[in-house]
């Protein structure tokens, strides 16, 4: 069976990951915490190291980058309550991804309207794909990587700027002396060489 389109969900990585890593620094500030509580700074690194992963799998499941948004907002919720319980050099990616499972679940049932229970088999189901999953996105974002390496410098460089310092196409616009509207049809074309390209490269191990 055909999973999900990642090659979808490739430059979403990009943006989210980011964003939400800003959101979740400013809401589970160490600033907030006994200056003796090592737990926030340890569960913060996890974190900010894992979120694409567990976004991925969340957006993997709901095709919609809103309601994954306030799904992936739940479980960072509900991980940080439950990170006490958390065995410390244990796989923190299939914790986290436990923890999602059941939020999108109940974000399913909430969506049907329903008062009728997942069974086991079907909660059984979804972690049995998970392992699968996690392996699938993994190699997919080394494809992009390699893609992004191939992007000339200039390319690259706008990446840069738009992604990992969250810069808005206005203040790229300023930096590099460009329309808004040239750097928005510039990102766009980034966008679908790194699309084609992660698209190439997987036909490529098909055939292999």
């Amino acid at each position: 069976m055909d999973g999900p389109n990642l090659l979808y969900i490739s430059p979403v990585f990009l943006e989210t990951g980011f964003k939400l890593g800003d959101a979740i620094l400013k809401e589970l500030s160490p600033d907030n915490q006994s200056p003796d509580d090592n737990r926030t700074e340890d569960f913060l690194r996890l974190l900010l190291a894992n979120h694409k992963r567990i976004y991925a799998f969340i957006l993997t499941l709901i095709h919609n980058c809103t309601d994954a948004d306030d799904i992936m907002q739940e479980t960072t919720t509900v991980m940080w309550r439950k990170f006490k319980d958390y065995r410390k050099g244990t796989d923190f990616v299939a914790w986290s991804v436990t923890i999602a499972k059941y939020r999108v679940l109940s974000f399913r049932k909430k969506q049907a309207a329903s008062r009728v229970q997942f069974s086991d088999e079907a909660i059984e189901a979804l972690e049995n794909e998970t392992a699968g999953m996690l392996t699938e996105m993994d190699h997919r974002l080394e494809v992009l990587q390699g893609c992004l390496a191939k992007l000339a410098e200039g390319d690259k460089r706008l990446i840069h700027m738009r992604y990992e310092q969250d810069e808005g196409p206005q203040t790229i616009a300023r930096r590099i002396g460009k329309s808004v509207h040239s750097v928005y049809k510039r990102l766009a074309r980034i966008h679908d060489m790194l699309l084609q390209c992660v698209r190439r490269t997987l036909a490529m191990e098909e055939i292999v």
